[in-house]
């Protein structure tokens, strides 16, 4: 009985005491990572100049009948100052922060509010239209007093990792929302996205997409949705495009994309089994750019390629993906199938090259409707500097400058938009369009290629 009784007394006392008031450490909490992170996520304020009509009667048919024209003309319009608020996160200490392009669109002032309360006046310092990234400069921060921040996350995330969306929607304040990565390359128009269902709302664009490591992801750039509010379908830009970012404020804005040069196509499981490949695993090389890197290690036309740096590709999002997700000066290493037999190719993407050479002429008298127009060479370099979409052919005449000529002005072409087509015959080259442009004196069509839209203009005599 003796015995016993030391027994109960020595269990009584291997029972954890009860901790009154204090929350068990066996729930799990995001707290820390919040902690970690959310500090240096901020809210955007611009101000905003609109046009709007100085009439109260602008929009009323009878009075612009009564008056004989449309009251809401260029000279009735008033300059007038909107606000928008949107998102952003610092990025570096010494006060840069990453947004996305659109919340700091025809911004005329830029107000950064911190977590703690704190305000920065900001100023635009690099901008990669192609991808709605934004880098700003925060005005006034001293070097004995670093503002939080979070560093970039290493391209090692996989569909199914936790994440937080930490921003400020519908300006009600920080919010913090969490969800997984449901996809990491999806295309959204021209642009590869992670797809997450973390909560997004409006006012969240330009946030952070943390990890469980409470580094950064991506930015929360958009939403699919009929009502304007979260389905559980969101897009972030991924970190890879934020790093080519911060990349160019090194270079004075000037953005540098890793370029390998190689087209590929998706590979079906009939195009598969003409290649005595069972599973359609991989993409097909379709063609590849004379100054390729690739090409000259040995990728050739008609190569599979399934895996590139050890990550399995499944389709052509996936291999933008990862090619985007790699900086100039590193190795891609890639697994070819080639003849029934795996081969294994190394490059290092490089700079997007001025080839063919830009030939960069003003268009004479002779082209009429294109008067005073500076064209030249489409290349990877002018495609870069003018961030066209990964889309464009690979030959072509792109416009750099378009004077003042009135059908440019009329149709509002802007350095970056394309002459594809005169008289129904495809442009390639300056030299194309000079050697073409004596049979516009009478008559004929141009077509321009304006983004992802294309402008026919017909001249009649």
């Amino acid at each position: 009985m003796r015995h016993r009784s030391i027994l109960i007394l020595i269990a009584l006392i291997l029972l954890p005491l009860p901790s009154w008031g204090a929350t068990p450490h066996s729930v799990e909490s995001y707290s820390p990572i919040v902690k970690k992170a959310a500090p240096a996520v901020v809210s955007i304020s611009t101000v905003q100049q609109v046009n709007l009509p100085n009439s109260l009667f602008s929009n009323d048919p009878f009075f612009n009948f009564f008056f004989g024209g449309n009251l809401e003309s260029e000279q009735s319009l008033q300059k007038h100052l909107a606000r928008s608020l949107g998102s952003g996160v610092i990025v570096d200490p010494t006060g840069i922060v990453v947004t996305c392009a659109h919340v700091i669109e025809n911004a005329k002032e830029i107000i950064i509010k911190l977590s703690d309360n704190r305000e920065f006046k900001g100023k635009v310092i690099a901008k990669d239209l192609r991808n709605d990234l934004a880098a700003i400069r925060l005005k006034g921060v001293k070097e004995s007093s670093p503002l939080p921040s979070v560093s970039l996350e290493k391209d090692n995330i996989e569909v199914g990792d936790v994440v937080l969306a930490i921003g400020n929607p519908f300006n009600v304040g920080q919010t913090v929302t969490s969800g997984i990565i449901s996809a990491i390359a999806r295309k959204v128009g021209e642009r590869m996205l992670i797809q997450t269902d973390a909560p997004i709302n409006p006012g969240n664009s330009g946030g952070a997409l943390i990890s469980m490591g409470g580094k950064l992801i991506g930015i929360p750039n958009a939403i699919l949705s009929k009502t304007g509010a979260s389905h559980g379908i969101g897009f972030a830009i991924p970190q890879p495009l934020i790093r080519i970012l911060l990349d160019s404020v090194k270079n004075g804005g000037t953005i540098k994309r890793p370029w390998a040069g190689i087209e590929v196509q998706r590979l079906t499981p009939p195009l598969a089994l003409t290649l005595n490949m069972e599973i359609p695993q991989g993409v097909l090389v379709s063609s590849l750019h004379p100054a390729s890197p690739a090409l000259a290690a040995g990728l050739t036309q008609g190569d599979v390629i399934t895996v590139l740096n050890e990550q399995n590709i499944s389709n052509p999002e996936d291999f933008i993906y990862r090619i985007q997700s790699v900086p100039i000066g590193q190795d891609i290493a890639l697994r070819v199938h080639r003849n029934g037999q795996d081969q294994q190719v190394t490059f290092q993407p490089i700079e997007p090259p001025a080839i063919p050479a830009p030939d960069q002429r003003r268009i004479p008298e002779t082209g009429d409707l294109l008067k005073g127009i500076k064209v030249a060479n489409l290349s990877p370099a002018m495609a870069s500097k003018y961030q066209l979409s990964a889309g464009m052919p690979e030959k072509g005449v792109i416009i750099t400058d378009i004077g003042d000529n009135m059908l440019a002005l009329q149709l509002k072409l802007t350095p970056g938009n394309m002459i594809e087509e005169v008289n129904q015959r495809r442009i390639e080259s300056v030299e194309d369009l000079f050697n073409i442009l004596p049979t516009l004196q009478v008559e004929g069509t141009i077509m321009i290629r304006k983004g992802n839209r294309r402008i026919e203009v017909k001249k009649r005599p």
